[in-house]
């Protein structure tokens, strides 16, 4: 947790944050000569985002980006591949800040999705009251959320889709 690049991408740079690789952030009226955190790092996906042009998901690994990138939150999501998450860690996309973007699953499976966090009662593939998943999108009972105090199984939203969204 204390590598530059985790904290670049969701987006703390854009405050007054400076720090050292290694080390946890810290801001920058300590006085530590740490380096300010630079801006975000472009999205490593094919796309741009946009309704147009939207981010293409297709692997576990392009998946867990979606977790990683402040950038991605309002954007629109294409899944173009059924996907099997069993050997990928993943965290919930919105933990950043709320999804409010549209995630398009085009009537592929995602699979196997594993996220323990015993200690936290946001707990989801995605957090977020503003989420939007198109009805092409097909999660059945197969993602496995580990609470602090019991499982959850399913999509695993931590809030409930908006009304005439489920």
């Amino acid at each position: 947790m204390k590598t530059l690049t985790v904290f670049q991408n969701a987006g703390w740079g854009s405050c007054d944050w400076v720090m050292t690789d290694g080390e946890y952030p810290q801001l920058d009226w300590e006085g530590t000569g740490a380096a300010p955190i630079p801006a975000p790092e472009s999205v490593p996906l094919s796309g741009s985002g946009t309704e147009v042009d939207p981010y293409h998901v297709g692997s576990a690994d392009e998946l867990a980006i979606l977790s990683w990138h402040v950038a991605v939150l309002d954007k629109h999501i294409l899944l173009t591949a059924d996907v099997d998450c069993a050997s990928e860690t993943l965290y919930p996309i919105g933990d950043l800040g709320p999804f409010s973007g549209v995630f398009n699953g085009t009537g592929h499976v995602v699979r196997n999705v594993s996220i323990d966090q015993p200690v936290s009662d946001r707990i989801g593939l995605f957090l977020s009251s503003h989420l939007l998943i198109l009805p092409e999108m097909f999660c059945p009972a197969i993602c496995d959320l580990t609470r602090h105090r019991r499982p959850d199984r399913g999509l695993g939203l931590h809030h409930p889709l908006p009304a005439g969204r489920g």
